[in-house]
């Protein structure tokens, strides 16, 4: 059995790269439903003495760049599992960068 890509469902890298410009991350998690994400993506940002939008990208090239096999199978289950594969993902990248963020501030 062959899989054709569908031209519409954006590549990772893609999806990585949409995520790191900002403005269209903020749409995406809104229309995603992740509200409270982008709420605490702004105090995370603002403890670090970030704009929210630099906190997202710096968070999704870390993760891009220095996760491990283990971290990469866990963010794509939750994408995997989800309507929106693409918010998904980025979500939960977003939410492991918010909480380390957190734990920081502890």
């Amino acid at each position: 059995m062959t899989m054709a890509q569908d031209a519409s469902m954006p590549m990772l890298g893609d999806l990585i790269e949409m995520a790191e410009t900002g403005p269209a991350l903020a749409a995406a998690l809104a229309a995603a439903g992740q509200a409270p994400l982008i709420d605490r993506i702004n105090v995370a940002a603002e403890r670090l003495g970030l704009a929210p939008e630099d906190f997202a990208r710096l968070a999704i090239r870390r993760f891009s760049e220095r996760a491990d096999d283990e971290q990469w199978v866990r963010v794509m289950g939750v994408a995997g599992r989800d309507n929106r594969p693409g918010a998904a993902l980025i979500a939960a990248i977003l939410h492991t960068a918010v909480n380390d963020a957190e734990a920081l501030s502890s």
